[in-house]
């Protein structure tokens, strides 16, 4: 097993002892952080996660030593079966498993694990984003004050998606602005996908950064 020349390694059948064999244990950076649990191509993976469990919970003392823990357990668990991966952060306020497009490359696992190590009271964005600061400053309009307000707590709740209802002309595009610096600053989230549908929305879209001004220092979004 060579931990010294990878980022990233993945051990095949490793033995637990009462908890069991693990199909695979995951390595980042020569340290042990997460557990995949391995099923037959079209097996329905609802419901297993309690094997994934099971052996992040019961890696053995010897191996938890230098090993990354999320409370008593290993903070990266993976089910997949050849068609689906689901993925659950244990780092997470409220730990749950999220199907994900594919398995996330070393770099950001041990990314996500110097965020947890370096704040252990909200160790991902999903804790982050449950302490934002007011909006004192922001001179926002009413609506657009509670629509951020709303979509803010609608993340802290873990719910994947929102749905903002403003009239036109209500200032949705410097709301949007507004939300996408909050969660870039205080948020602990890396990068926004802003999707429009027609040209000249991303035309008005992209003066609204360029001359939004942040209200903490005064600078432009795009100097950032």
């Amino acid at each position: 097993m060579d931990l010294v020349n990878h980022s990233g390694v993945a051990v095949r059948e490793v033995h637990l002892g009462e908890a069991g064999r693990a199909d695979y244990l995951l390595y980042v950076e020569r340290r042990l952080c997460g557990v995949i649990e391995a099923k037959p191509a079209g097996t329905p993976l609802t419901g297993v996660q309690w094997q994934t469990a099971r052996y992040a919970e019961g890696v053995p003392a010897e191996m938890r030593l230098g090993a990354v823990m999320a409370g008593d357990r290993l903070p990266f668990l993976f089910e997949a079966s050849g068609s689906e991966t689901v993925f659950t952060n244990v780092f997470d306020p409220d730990p749950a498993s999220r199907r994900v497009f594919a398995f996330p490359r070393p770099e950001t696992l041990a990314r996500f694990i110097r965020d947890a190590e370096a704040n252990p009271l909200a160790p991902t964005w999903r804790g982050r984003v449950r302490s934002m600061p007011t909006l004192d400053g922001y001179d926002m309009r009413p609506a657009s004050e509670r629509s951020v307000v709303a979509i803010e707590a609608s993340m802290a709740a873990g719910k994947p998606r929102s749905l903002v209802q403003m009239a036109t002309g209500a200032g949705k595009t410097r709301m949007a602005v507004c939300e996408c610096y909050r969660l870039l600053k205080f948020g602990g989230v890396n990068r926004v996908l802003f999707l429009v549908d027609r040209n000249n929305l991303a035309d008005q879209t992209l003066r609204e950064f360029r001359d939004w001004t942040t209200p903490d220092d005064g600078r432009k979004f795009t100097e950032l």
